[in-house]
């Protein structure tokens, strides 16, 4: 998936919704002052959160999930909202609008999610519990399908152009702005959406990672605030947050064309499996990733998918030093907004965009004792002229490493 592609591809608007900000500004500027996003939940955060034994996560205070729901039509999922707003608000910030057929035909998306709306698919078993099949909500398919996002984005905006639903797990945002990225490479669009959206806070879901041992912080009642820690030695387990990330990638002469604002270039892409071996301990998976996807690309800080879980930490650590040593900045998003599960990938993308736009890198929220002394990590802002930087994901099997290469734009 690495190589030079025939054409060149440039990132002309980004979006994000987290914990710690309705908007990539926001979100940005939260990261910025190691903000905290995650909090003992309610009932209205998640039905049944105290009748399972974990009561923590990074909601999205702030959000107008109301006006979203509206905006998406039929399909009322916060899934769906999340996915609607971020590619509506990605587009605005791009000024792209398709007015032709031409248009229409040259913009595309590729937008996904690992599990779609989960706390609808509890809502609906309750139903049929306690009144039979009779009684389902008559779009209660549309709301679990993970291709309804491309079509509540394409529809209002008359978008007819290459489209693709992706599902990689925790590497979902990542694959989908690759795969953008080779498609607009390639010229088979002019202007591709591209991200992931979840929404995972269910007790269905906290119960099953709970009982299952996948990594989850089962201590994260004790302290939230300080549960999520990326690389740090007293890391216990990831949290979860909910959330979404999307950008808009452009062949570069139309975006020159139409006097687009351009916020990076996208000039690398890997997608690897693991392998059958212990890659994620050793860090092998991810370098591999690196290696593919960096070429000879200059990187100055790698935007980490630390998840703050036992081995995957600490061979990221190792990968990310045998690569770079200390000659780069190494920031991690996930000790302010927690683990966005499929979302994670793409706003780590977005934010490391963001970061390449403004010159400044945001700092490790709850890292006091790194896992690795040899690798630079960010400790406050680093405010610096960034020519290039790497933004990592980790899933826990199949699609499991993923890395996308960002430069800074120069005619």
């Amino acid at each position: 998936m690495s190589g030079v592609l025939p054409k060149r591809v440039v990132i002309t608007g980004i979006s994000a919704v987290t914990p710690v900000g309705p908007t990539i500004e926001a979100t940005f500027q939260g990261l910025l002052e190691k903000k905290n996003g995650i909090r003992k939940l309610t009932e209205s955060d998640m039905e049944f959160i105290n009748n399972i034994k974990i009561h923590s996560g990074g909601p999205l205070d702030g959000w107008d999930l109301e006006l979203w729901k509206k905006k998406a039509g039929t399909v009322k999922s916060m899934y769906h909202a999340l996915g609607v707003c971020t590619a509506w608000t990605a587009l605005e910030d791009a000024k792209w609008k398709p007015s032709n057929e031409e248009q229409y035909t040259r913009t595309g998306i590729m937008y996904g999610s690992a599990r779609t709306s989960s706390p609808d698919i509890s809502i609906a078993h309750r139903e049929v519990v306690k009144h039979g099949y009779g009684r389902l909500d008559r779009i209660i398919l549309t709301k679990l399908i993970p291709s309804m996002i491309v079509g509540s984005v394409t529809i209002p905006h008359h978008i007819c152009g290459f489209s693709n639903s992706i599902v990689s797990g925790n590497c979902t945002g990542t694959n989908a702005i690759g795969d953008a990225y080779r498609t607009v490479g390639f010229g088979e669009a002019d202007v591709m959406i591209a991200g992931s959206a979840e929404h995972d806070f269910d007790a269905l879901v906290y119960d099953s990672l709970i009982k299952g041992n996948y990594g989850f912080n089962l201590q994260v009642d004790q302290n939230p605030s300080e549960a999520s820690r990326p690389f740090d030695k007293a890391r216990n387990g990831w949290v979860y947050g909910i959330g979404a990330g999307c950008v808009i990638l452009e062949e570069l002469s139309h975006a020159l064309k139409r006097g687009a604002h351009i916020y990076a270039e996208v000039v690398g892409y890997s997608m690897l499996s693991e392998g059958g071996d212990e890659t994620a301990k050793a860090g092998t998976g991810v370098l591999r990733t690196m290696k593919r996807a960096i070429r000879d690309n200059p990187v100055d800080a790698v935007f980490a998918d630390a998840p703050g879980y036992g081995s995957w930490d600490e061979g990221e650590a190792n990968a990310i030093e045998q690569m770079f040593g200390k000659k780069v900045d190494v920031s991690a998003i996930k000790g302010s907004i927690g683990h966005l599960n499929s979302a994670s990938s793409s706003v780590n993308v977005a934010v490391a965009a963001y970061s390449l736009h403004k010159g400044m890198v945001p700092p490790i929220r709850n890292l006091t004792n790194p896992v690795n002394g040899n690798v630079n990590f960010v400790m406050n802002p680093v405010k610096k002229d960034l020519r290039g930087l790497v933004a990592n994901s980790v899933n826990y099997d199949g699609t499991a490493f993923g890395s996308i290469v960002l430069k800074k734009y120069t005619n």
